[in-house]
């Protein structure tokens, strides 16, 4: 194979991308070699505009992801030296591999109870450990067999991550299929979903005179002063009280059940995924109930002294990829909370927010816990999160698009996750345990920041690089689903040359 080679992890969500984006790159002289986790997870023939004909080569990983019989894998201690050697050899974190990944990583999950699956459920902690040491040495395999330019790769799954690591250490370029918060498209380069090119771009842009500059985005910032939610967010909240229906649920456990019936008939298996029919009907009507709860809530902002200090942290939803393929090193918003909690100025309030669109429903003693601290608020769910950033002395976020949002209207933020990439303005800090948020707060407090207009104006030039792709028409693309479409000439034009463009820099 004398071509360069492009690695392509198999991604639903992006699967209509992919036979205009592979035409393309063969067109410009690279072949493409497939990665999936089993015939079952690919669209059905006739059904989706995706091809395995568009590859050189095809690898099913399905068997890989298997767990061996524990008779197979020794002690633990035998376990436990592999991985390390696998580590050693390759800088693969197999842990973190486990803890990212929402099947056999749901015991690392502290602040949502959801759904257990088949496969996680049947598959021990050294199985787990042993999954991905072997799914690690197969990747570095495939990766050194072919003369690979670049992989495109899916994060939070076993299979991606994994893949991260090995490009990391082979030193092969990433390049991630992305949306921006404004649905732009855009390549990222890291698990963090990083523009190409990020530093250089937002330096390039602040170079600009002022003039050329893109002005703040002024719906955003209305919107933010009056207190008014994003388009986007006032539909979800408008459609939030038809989930609270008795109809609502029983048409939820209806299709649950028949998804299931039909597993049954069609003798369908998935080696990897599947949730239990029992825990997912669980989880259904407790997200039900929580709903139903959030619905009694009384507004909470009204009723706070106007010159009251505080800082606003929107809970982030779980499980989700921001936090458990993301963001490995705080991950813990049980810890977040009680460290923000204990390290606030004499006075200051923290107000904490339930995400409306959560998808599990936080654990038993969760918000008992934290409505014990004497200094902290729960807001009302539906109510205004930018009502409440309108407010906030600052906002204390891991990597949600409300830190980027506050930013952008000129309010500190306040992150523990290093790899944030709006650390690179003044008014973001690093807060990572009681000390730095500390002192991160004593300098809000004593106005050493920039201006406002300042801090906002660098803001809005850093997202500006995430809208320099092409502007998303596809519904849903945005939603993040496959409906089997081709895209747009002009759409597949623009991001493969904007890969390509990038691997030649």
């Amino acid at each position: 194979m004398s071509r360069p080679v492009i690695l392509v992890q198999y991604s639903n969500q992006f699967s209509d991308l992919l036979p205009a984006v592979m035409e393309r790159l063969s067109a410009q002289g690279f072949d493409g070699v497939l990665l999936h986790q089993g015939a079952s997870f690919l669209p059905k023939p006739g059904r989706s505009q995706f091809r395995l004909e568009d590859f050189v080569a095809v690898h099913d990983l399905e068997a890989v992801l298997k767990p061996r019989s524990i008779s197979e894998l020794g002690t633990a201690a035998d376990v436990a030296r592999r991985a390390g050697e696998l580590s050693k050899a390759a800088g693969i974190k197999t842990l973190e591999v486990v803890r990212a990944d929402r099947h056999l990583g749901r015991g690392f999950v502290t602040g949502a109870a959801y759904a257990g699956s088949r496969y996680g459920q049947s598959v021990s902690f050294d199985q787990s450990i042993d999954i991905v040491t072997r799914l690690g040495w197969m990747l570095l395999d495939l990766c050194s067999r072919y003369p690979v330019a670049a992989i495109i790769a899916s994060p939070a799954s076993l299979i991606g991550n994994t893949l991260l690591d090995c490009a990391e250490h082979l030193r092969i370029p990433v390049r991630i299929p992305n949306l921006s918060p404004a649905g732009h498209f855009y390549w990222a380069v890291d698990k963090y979903f990083t523009p190409f090119g990020l530093a250089e771009k937002y330096q390039s842009a602040l170079s600009e005179k002022p003039s050329e500059h893109r002005l703040h985005n002024d719906e955003m910032s209305s919107g933010l002063h009056a207190g008014n939610r994003s388009v986007r967010a006032e539909e979800w909240i408008n459609s939030f009280r038809s989930m609270t229906t008795p109809g609502f649920l029983l048409s939820k456990i209806y299709r649950l059940f028949r998804r299931e019936v039909g597993n049954h008939v069609k003798r369908r298996g998935r080696v990897y995924g599947g949730y239990l029919f029992s825990e997912a009907v669980s989880q259904t009507f407790r997200v039900w109930q929580a709903r139903r709860a959030i619905l009694r809530e009384k507004p909470v902002l009204a009723g706070l002294p106007a010159d009251l200090p505080f800082v606003f942290y929107p809970l982030s939803v779980e499980p989700e990829s921001t936090l458990m393929a993301e963001s490995p090193t705080c991950d813990n918003q049980m810890t977040i909370i009680d460290q923000l909690a204990k390290a606030l100025p004499g006075g200051w309030r923290l107000v904490v927010k339930e995400h409306p669109g959560l998808v599990a429903p936080r654990p038993t003693g969760f918000w008992e816990q934290i409505q014990r601290y004497p200094n902290v608020i729960k807001a009302g769910a539906l109510e205004s999160g930018e009502a409440y950033l309108s407010r906030a002395r600052a906002v204390a976020i891991i990597r949600s698009t409300m830190g980027m949002q506050a930013a952008r209207a000129g309010i500190p933020v306040l992150t523990p996750h290093p790899d944030y990439f709006g650390l690179q303005l003044p008014h973001v800090f690093l807060a990572r345990n009681y000390q730095e948020i500390e002192s991160s707060l004593a300098e809000i407090m004593a106005n050493k920041l920039p201006s406002k207009p300042d801090c906002a104006r660098l803001a809005d030039t850093l997202a500006s690089v995430f809208e320099l792709g092409p502007k998303i028409t596809d519904k849903s693309l945005l939603k993040g689903v496959a409906d089997g479409k081709p895209i747009s000439a002009d759409f597949a034009d623009t991001i493969v040359g904007d890969l390509v463009g990038s691997l030649k820099v």
